[in-house]
């Protein structure tokens, strides 16, 4: 148990990061972790092949995050640091195969309210000891008017490749999103807000993609406070470069112990540049410290991310916390 644990919760956390991006602050983009985060516990699915099974896992989420508000004829979006809770409910199969489905609540100055919901199916190869490989595609649906940015990129594609057999876990990820004309026309204001200027550029393609790269190192201690448990920290080292016309969306699910626990760890940045041009270019370098404690089917994961969003001119330094906490049910 105390090692399939960690594995179910990166699994979970995997799964219903997907859409997170690495650096825009859209309402969905917001809640997040940091997309190195996502890498951060991918290796420790591994420790389900032991004995392979089938779970769920129930999960709640709560973190920091920047969102872009704006509101009537302002000349440009105004920046929020806003509080939100993300509930998470997933399966996973011993086969590989896995949906999830999460919620993203904030208050948008009106009140708490869910304003993001996704649904993610994945699949994550675990037959190896040296390497670990997935990918999972999300779906987001956003609530109609909100007062803040959230990317017009409801489709998000993700894969990554961890190889374990290394001190330093090297890991590799890609993020593909892509939405509808229809979707930047609804935001196309926040838009032209975020990217201080009075006119918008013609855009033929829909579509953000990045690429992440992360090493890290597990510290691990066992039987803490009693024979069931165990305490892990992590800190990581990432750095993600892709294009930046819209952003990904961004939410902190599910840092779960096993399996997704690092899947989707994306902070928003405190000032978001959004570009015309789809050009793939340095992101953000970043640093996160992870730890993670379980006991049984009970586990809690309070994290911290360090930020460097290399696009701003200004405020490109940001921190953001996440702590994930919830139980296993087999």
């Amino acid at each position: 148990m105390k090692h399939f644990l960690p594995a179910v919760i990166f699994f979970v956390s995997l799964t219903c990061h997907a859409q997170k991006h690495t650096k825009a602050p859209a309402a969905a983009d917001s809640t997040l972790l940091t997309d190195e985060e996502i890498l951060s516990a991918l290796d420790d699915m591994a420790d389900v092949l032991a004995s392979p099974r089938s779970f769920a896992v129930v999960n709640l989420g709560v973190s920091n995050g920047y969102f872009n508000f704006v509101r009537g004829v302002e000349e440009s979006a105004t920046v929020a640091k806003k509080i939100v809770m993300s509930p998470s409910l997933a399966y996973f199969h011993k086969s590989g195969f896995g949906i999830a489905a999460e919620t993203d609540i904030v208050n948008d100055g009106t009140g708490i309210v869910p304003f993001q919901f996704l649904l993610t199916g994945s699949y994550d190869y675990l037959r190896s000891r040296a390497i670990i490989a997935g990918a999972s595609y999300s779906r987001y649906f956003e609530k109609a008017a909100l007062p803040f940015y959230v990317s017009p990129l409801q489709n998000v594609a993700f894969a990554y490749f961890t190889y374990r057999e290394s001190r330093l876990r090297p890991s590799l990820a890609l993020h593909y999103g892509w939405g509808s004309q229809k979707a930047v026309t609804v935001q196309s204001e926040k838009i032209k807000k975020l990217r201080i200027t009075r006119t918008i550029t013609t855009i033929n393609q829909v579509a953000d993609f990045n690429l992440l790269a992360s090493l890290r190192y597990t510290f691990s201690w066992p039987q803490v406070f009693s024979a069931n448990d165990y305490l892990r920290v992590t800190p990581q080292l990432g750095f993600i470069s892709g294009t930046q016309q819209f952003g990904f969306n961004q939410t902190s699910n599910v840092t779960a112990t096993g399996k997704n626990s690092s899947k989707y760890s994306i902070t928003g940045p405190q000032n978001l540049v959004l570009t015309n041009v789809m050009k793939f270019q340095p992101l953000s370098l970043n640093a996160t410290l992870k730890t993670e404690y379980a006991r049984g089917k009970f586990f809690l994961q309070p994290q911290a991310i360090f930020d460097y969003y290399l696009p701003a001119a200004n405020d490109n330094f940001s921190v953001s916390f996440l702590v994930n906490t919830g139980m296993l049910i087999f």
